[in-house]
């Protein structure tokens, strides 16, 4: 995701800093775009018509031999902007279940970034969870760090949205380690929260509605496995939010596959559905999936 410059002069003043910096290397556009973009998006970076992706913003500075906080420096007026990037690109990492380059990047944030509380919280919650997947710490020290992220929110029973989504992350870790009656007891206690003043708490809602379906249908329970999936779908379809369509979908079609009596053709549905929407978001780990399990049902 390149985010168009909203404002004028800080974009202008890194585009014309990075356009100094590759002619003094004596280098040009195309080399310098070589393995990290294209040179007609580093034509437009000079420019000042857009910013970089923070991961070209990293590729640039190795390439032209500087600090990255030299440029995040140039952009401090820009640092809401700077960080609501990262976390699109960091929440990307986790989406597509890319650890590695997930724990180095958040690593490397929370060692160059002096930052606020807020983003400080998100960058540890990817930081612990990366680490997990790539058994640097175990499941029970994962659980513990994150419980310690949402400790203060915990004791006043006030929180806010990050906190719940860091509850969602220790919900699921507890599902995957087959403690399923605490992870249905976490999503339970985030489903029925009404005085969450953000607008986009109801995409935590659908993603949680989704996870423990996943976690009902885990245990055998594959009725109120399909209505938690159904209940994501509704809030998806009235909130016009596709994000996690694919998802729902595959799980629907895994929870009709269960019931002797349905149609073949509602199970086709879902999972024809279910492989458009993870195309469209580029879901490559799920669509490897569907097409390796659930090819005899995507056939016409």
């Amino acid at each position: 995701m390149t985010l168009t410059a909203e404002f004028d002069m800080d974009s202008k003043r890194l585009g014309k800093e990075i356009k100094y910096l590759r002619k003094e290397k004596g280098i040009n556009q195309k080399e310098l775009a070589e393995g990290i973009c294209t040179q007609s998006a580093i034509s437009q970076i000079e420019s000042g018509e857009i910013f970089p992706r923070i991961d070209t913003l990293y590729y640039l500075a190795a390439k032209l031999r500087v600090s990255i906080d030299f440029f995040l420096s140039i952009l401090f007026h820009e640092k809401h902007n700077y960080i609501n990037n990262t976390k699109a690109y960091i929440q990307m990492l986790s989406n597509k279940k890319q650890y590695d380059e997930l724990y180095f990047f958040s690593k490397n944030e929370l060692k160059n970034n002096k930052l606020h509380s807020e983003y400080h919280q998100f960058l540890l919650w990817h930081y612990f969870m990366s680490s997990y997947y790539l058994k640097k710490i175990n499941y029970s020290q994962c659980i513990n760090e994150l419980k310690k992220l949402i400790t203060l929110a915990s004791i006043h029973e006030k929180y806010e949205l990050i906190d719940l989504k860091i509850m969602n992350a220790i919900a699921n870790l507890h599902a995957e380690n087959e403690d399923y009656t605490s992870s249905i007891e976490i999503h339970n206690k985030i489903i029925s929260m009404e005085d969450i003043p953000e607008e986009e708490f109801y995409k935590l809602k659908i993603k949680v509605l989704y996870n423990k379906s996943k976690t009902l249908f885990k245990i055998g329970d594959t009725k109120l496995s399909l209505k938690s999936c159904e209940d994501a779908y509704k809030i998806s379809t009235e909130k016009e939010s596709l994000f996690l369509l694919g998802q729902i979908f595959f799980q629907k079609g895994q929870c009709l596959e269960k019931f002797t009596n349905t149609d073949i053709s509602l199970i086709k549905e879902c999972y024809k559905n279910s492989l458009i929407f993870l195309e469209i978001f580029k879901m490559d780990y799920y669509i490897n999936i569907i097409k390796k399990e659930k090819q005899q049902y995507l056939c016409s």
